[in-house]
């Protein structure tokens, strides 16, 4: 059965793609769709954005970037409690 599996799952996606393609021949299929990355780019659509609010907000309120700050913090930290 999984032998069956391994060589089936690949197999029809493949066929899929190729029978859309052949239905729908104005349609382009990119690599970065045909590997499933899309949720990747949509991911990293929603990241890039809040990462620069982050940073913009971390130099606002503690003067450095939020590596800095955290790096700051754990050494004050450390003074403290070591």
């Amino acid at each position: 059965m999984w032998l069956f599996q391994l060589v089936w799952v690949p197999t029809s996606g493949a066929l899929n793609i190729l029978s859309e393609a052949i239905k729908y021949p104005y349609v382009h299929y990119s690599f970065r769709d045909i590997l499933g990355l899309q949720p990747v780019y949509m991911a990293l659509a929603g990241a890039i954005p809040r990462f620069a609010v982050a940073w913009i907000l971390s130099l606002w309120v503690f003067g450095a970037g939020p590596f800095e700050a955290l790096i700051s913090y754990h050494v004050r930290s450390r003074r403290k409690h070591g």
